[in-house]
């Protein structure tokens, strides 16, 4: 499922629109109390009707604000689930290898013939079957959050050759903004002479294809 697909599935942004709509038309509608009760204030003696009138309609403005606010804010929600959806979607997809040209491609999570992503979830986070706190960071957070998070690394830092031991493929290594908690934990061996074990960058490997090889926590 692409991002534009994604858009039309998710209730919160049809929820958010319909709320956003009805919300600037009690705005539009309380603005035109107003206006009225004031111009009946005018009159002198119709300000006795006017003055509630015009605190009604005032106070209707509020409520639409509100509503515009919250239903702007539902929107937003629903359009970050289908990003993320579609995300996910396209990194079990089809295999269709990127264009490296620009080596910064859209990460292929898995492939028929390896689970790069599957690799990571058992390896390299905190819980996962075969993780060694001895050799390997591990991540922290939920599973789209960290997908996220690899997924900026490879965007926004330039690909290297991968060296380690000779293998073929591009490395990227950068830190992402995570917050005082950080991506993950490092090892043992990783952290050692460190003042903390926080893990704050992120070292992925990508096949030729653009597949996951595999991403872990660094310093």
């Amino acid at each position: 499922m692409n991002y534009g697909s994604s858009i039309f599935t998710q209730p919160e942004v049809w929820w958010g629109a319909a709320e956003t709509g009805g919300s600037l038309a009690l705005m539009g509608l309380s603005a035109g109390v107003t206006e009225g009760a004031l111009g009946l204030c005018l009159t002198g003696i119709g300000c006795l009707a006017g003055a509630p009138i015009a605190a009604v309609g005032a106070a209707g403005i509020g409520v639409g604000a509100f509503g515009v606010k919250d239903g702007v804010g539902r929107i937003n929600n629903g359009l970050g689930k289908a990003f993320n959806e579609a995300s996910a979607d396209s990194a079990a997809g089809s295999g269709k290898a990127p264009d490296l040209g620009a080596q910064n491609p859209d990460i292929i999570w898995k492939t028929d013939k390896y689970d790069g992503w599957q690799h990571v979830l058992e390896r390299h986070r905190i819980g996962g079957e075969l993780y060694n706190p001895e050799t390997k960071g591990a991540f922290l957070g939920k599973g789209r959050k960290v997908q996220q998070w690899i997924q900026q690394v490879v965007k926004n830092n330039p690909a290297r050759d991968n060296s380690d031991g000779g293998r073929d493929g591009y490395a990227y290594e950068g830190r992402v903004n995570a917050g005082s908690d950080g991506v993950g934990i490092l090892s043992r061996m990783q952290s050692r002479g460190l003042a903390s074990n926080r893990a704050y960058g992120i070292r992925v490997v990508l096949n030729n294809d653009g597949s996951l090889r595999t991403a872990h926590p660094v310093p």
